[in-house]
């Protein structure tokens, strides 16, 4: 087994693991993976230091890239953060690791995580008894909500998309029925839902005093913890979810898995629109 192989939360686990090795008092957060904090590490000798890790468990060729690292530097400004840490399974893109070091942000990759934790430890989180990891490895199979069953027009439509892409700028809309909602002067005012490439665009709501269609963050929040995705982009009105991580646009994913993709869309669609069926759906480009 390798580190990408880890539940997220073993993963989790292993960074506390790894800086208690180095000394330092940790503990795990319960803000979930995407919460701003996944392990705060603290010691007091010889000097005092606070380090907040950042856990980003990645499958294999899969890059964590800028944007990233330029949201979790703004955790210098909390009080009494010596250093940020996103510590990752998998590696960071050449203008990652460019940008850190201008704004101060470590990086631990995977290499660093194998040279620098004891064969021992590592062993007991990569070897279980059944040979196995210790919780059931979701990491991109999706088994956390099994009450959710994909649509199969909604799979057919995600696997048209990949079959069919051409540029990295088309992307799916899924715009509801106007039978189904109050009123719709046009599909945009009331649009919630895009599949880009391999990630999930949500619009909380549209333009101001046209609001139309009110999308309920808390909810979309759970979706995005259950499903263990990553916050890719957020802002007031919308927030960019993904379950392979932050990359540069022309740095595509190896490989989805279309099931997995076609559930978690199915997921988000029934949340927003109560329906992943009785939709009018376009592929179309920026």
């Amino acid at each position: 087994m390798e580190l990408e192989d880890l539940h997220w939360k073993e993963f989790e686990e292993l960074m506390a693991s790894l800086w208690e090795s180095f000394g330092y008092n940790t503990e795990l957060t319960s803000a979930g993976r995407d919460g701003g904090v996944d392990v705060i590490a603290t010691k007091n000798d010889p000097y005092r230091e606070k380090v907040l890790i950042q856990a980003k468990h990645h499958m294999a060729g899969n890059k964590i890239g800028v944007q990233t690292v330029r949201e979790y530097s703004s955790l210098l400004h909390q009080p009494d953060v010596d250093i940020v840490v996103i510590a990752t399974s998998g590696r960071f893109t050449s203008q990652a690791e460019i940008e850190a070091k201008k704004l101060g942000v470590k990086l631990v990759n995977k290499s660093y995580i194998k040279n620098n934790i004891s064969s021992q430890l590592l062993n007991e989180y990569l070897n279980a008894e059944d040979g196995t990891s210790n919780c059931t490895s979701d990491t991109f199979k999706v088994k956390s909500i099994s009450e959710i069953e994909l649509s199969p027009s909604v799979k057919d439509h995600i696997k048209n998309y990949w079959n069919n892409l051409s540029d990295t700028r088309d992307h799916i809309n899924f715009y509801p029925l106007e039978e189904n909602i109050d009123f719709r002067p046009n599909h945009g005012e009331h649009l919630r839902y895009q599949y880009v490439w391999d990630c999930h665009n949500i619009t909380f709501q549209g333009p101001v005093g046209n609001e139309g269609i009110i999308v309920d963050r808390d909810n979309i929040g759970e979706i995005c913890d259950q499903f263990d995705l990553e916050v890719l982009q957020k802002h007031e009105s919308g927030i960019r979810v993904g379950a392979y991580g932050d990359h540069d646009w022309d740095d595509p994913t190896n490989e989805i898995d279309l099931n997995s993709e076609a559930t978690i869309a199915t997921a988000f669609l029934m949340e927003i629109y109560g329906t992943a069926e009785d939709l009018e759906v376009r592929i179309e480009r920026f």
